[in-house]
């Protein structure tokens, strides 16, 4: 048995397994990457917010017969880029007596990439973040490129609010830093804007990957989606169906990212992928050894 906690920018991830099986997983939202584009720093509130939740998800994890040797933890860019993130880092060891692995950017990439890839064409695989986003192109054969940049759907929140204005010329100014993206047959999407747009999509409130898992999203449809959320008032935004409160304030942004990606990519839509970084981190901690179950 084993457990593995994702500490993203947005929300606290927890996967429990079993050898190569994903029995379930489990989100807090914490927002710990609130005000890091204003800032540079991670604020104590959202610090405390986020080491109760992995306190939380370790007794979870511990209560399901999973040892502490066999309890992983990994972070991504709220954590990599703060200027106290080490502080973070140092808090969480104190707490649990688990050191973080701060994963870099292009790992991050890799990690989302082996964990949404399920064969076939050669597709982009894209982690649309908190802080920041990962676009990886591969095929059966490996990775082909790689490429992370720090935009996603809080910073986004921050620094634009809703002014379309602002969200269109700071997305397009950071989509063109990513260069030459050689062409793809497909988009994976995955991570919780993409979630969130599949649920809006089936207008489920409750979260079932089975039933999003593949789902294909076309662009026209999410731009649909995307109007609604704009011409909805934030006060009663959640009433949309499939739109989780807690991503209400912040969906607006992030869906204007996923339009931009699919339109650098010459895409008319994506699937959504349940398999994220969680299970390519699984993957990667078994090949170094580091997990044995």
């Amino acid at each position: 048995m084993h457990a593995i906690i994702d500490v993203g920018s947005n929300s606290v991830r927890l996967m429990l397994g079993s050898g190569e099986r994903t029995l379930s997983k489990s989100i807090a939202t914490t927002r710990l990457g609130e005000g890091l584009a204003v800032t540079g720093r991670l604020s104590e509130k959202r610090i405390a917010d986020t080491l109760e939740a992995i306190n939380i998800f370790i007794d979870k994890a511990v209560s399901f017969g999973v040892s502490l040797e066999n309890v992983f933890i990994f972070a991504t860019e709220s954590v990599r880029s703060a200027s106290n993130g080490g502080d973070f880092v140092n808090a969480v060891y104190e707490l649990s007596g688990i050191k973080i692995d701060v994963v870099g950017g292009e790992l991050e990439a890799k990690l989302g990439f082996n964990g949404a890839y399920s064969g076939g064409a050669v597709a982009a695989v894209v982690d649309i973040g908190g802080a920041s986003t990962e676009i990886t192109v591969g095929d059966a054969d490996g990775i082909i490129y790689s490429c992370s940049r720090p935009i996603g759907c809080v910073r986004i929140r921050d620094r634009c609010g809703e002014d379309e204005g602002a969200i269109t010329e700071y997305v397009d100014d950071v989509i063109s830093s990513y260069g030459d993206i050689p062409n793809v047959d497909r988009a994976v999407f995955v991570a919780g804007t993409a979630s969130t747009v599949a649920m809006m999509c089936l207008e489920e409130d409750v979260y079932d990957a089975s039933k999003v898992q593949d789902l294909y999203v076309t662009k026209d449809r999410l731009c649909e989606l995307t109007a609604i959320v704009k011409n909805t008032p934030l006060s009663i935004r959640s009433n949309i169906k499939g739109l989780p409160e807690k991503r209400s304030d912040i969906i607006y942004g992030g869906m204007a990212l996923v339009k931009a990606i699919l339109e650098r990519l010459g895409l008319n839509g994506f699937y959504f992928s349940d398999r994220d970084n969680l299970e390519g981190y699984r993957d990667h901690i078994r090949k170094e050894g580091r997990l044995k179950d």
